[in-house]
């Protein structure tokens, strides 16, 4: 299954298929997975449940384990 989908990326984007990869997730990477979350989510969380920053603050220091945290890039940028 791993090489037709290969495959099938190689057709979509020719010969050069974007470099996308995991990384483990650095402390310094706090900042850039709290500003991504919070983008993504403020708007779905303040319609259903009202925006309290301290309490979103509080929820993803929670949630944010060094180890279960990956970040993903491209061509060895940090994209999501």
């Amino acid at each position: 299954m791993k090489r037709k989908t290969a495959a099938a990326a190689r057709r979509a984007f020719g010969a050069r298929l974007p470099k996308f990869a995991l990384r483990a997730a650095r402390p310094i990477d706090y900042g850039f997975a709290r500003q991504l979350s919070f983008a993504a989510m403020h708007k779905p969380v303040e319609q259903a449940f009202g925006w309290d920053e301290y309490s979103q603050d509080a929820a993803f220091a929670r949630k944010f384990v060094l180890s279960e945290v990956r970040i993903v890039t491209l061509a060895g940028k940090d994209i999501g």
